[in-house]
């Protein structure tokens, strides 16, 4: 009920559904990045890539940043991250609290209108962490992986290196906002 109020305002207000984008992509906190990133319950989202010149580039998020609340909400997982995001108000700036480094900070970020066709933002994201091997992709998932290296396990925090780590989500899927 509460998304039709909100996309009936929108076509009331602007005479189309405008939804808000940072120019992410993220991953799900699972129990080993729990742990890795030591926090007490798996919540929250994992940022693997930014989306050079988007508005997260410009407010300053990096590679492997956790990101816990928006706008006051404590985010869960991806879907919920992207139904707060996707709601926000249309070039406002709203504080995003992320962890970096063991310690929680806030990021200041103006968010834009997403973009109508997000797949020509996909050739502006790198698609792997510096120090990987190439990405492969997962296309009944929509994803990419790659092997999860010392170099990736040192960028993200994580303690020993295992398992892979999702370095890219197509542009079109559920997991971008």
């Amino acid at each position: 009920m509460n998304l039709v109020r909100w996309v009936a305002d929108q076509l009331k207000t602007n005479g189309e559904v405008r939804r808000a984008y940072i120019g992410i992509q993220m991953q799900t906190i699972d129990a080993q990045l729990t742990k890795s990133f030591d926090l007490d319950i798996p919540q929250g989202v994992v940022v693997t890539e930014i989306v050079k010149g988007s508005p997260a580039d410009t407010a300053g998020f990096r590679n492997g940043d956790v990101i816990v609340e928006v706008d006051g909400r404590r985010i869960q997982n991806p879907l919920n991250m992207l139904g707060v995001v996707e709601r926000l108000s249309v070039g406002e700036t709203f504080s995003i609290g992320v962890l970096r480094g063991g310690r929680e900070q806030n990021l200041r970020i103006t968010v834009a209108q997403r973009p109508s066709d997000l797949a020509a933002l996909e050739s502006k994201t790198s698609g792997n962490f510096s120090g990987g091997k190439a990405a492969s992709r997962v296309p009944d998932l929509g994803i990419s992986v790659q092997d999860l290296s010392r170099e990736i396990a040192e960028q993200l925090g994580v303690s020993t290196a295992g398992g892979v780590v999702v370095t890219a989500v197509e542009p079109t899927g559920p997991a971008v906002c």
